[in-house]
């Protein structure tokens, strides 16, 4: 599993409106891409908490157990963002 959390710390590079408030529980969704940052599909998280601007790219591998994305959506389930950055 890649897991790659990055902030949009000037918003104006993405349209606000792609960040949907942060979910009370994240899901995975479709494999989206290629990215060219990455060079492969990815699960693309896009979201938003206190104003500030999140992006998530997710690979897993072919042979990733269910328990291991159980795991990966807890984690950002319980991830914690600073109001102030």
């Amino acid at each position: 599993m890649f897991l790659w959390l990055f902030e949009y710390v000037d918003p104006a590079q993405r349209d606000p409106k792609d960040f949907r408030r942060r979910p009370e529980h994240f899901e995975l969704g479709k494999l989206l891409g290629p990215f060219e940052c990455i060079g492969r599909k990815t699960y693309l998280i896009l979201f938003r908490e206190h104003k500030r601007f999140f992006q998530v790219h997710i690979v897993l591998g072919s042979k990733a157990p269910s328990a291991l994305r159980e795991r990966l959506l807890i984690s950002l389930d319980t991830l914690v963002i600073d109001p102030i950055g």
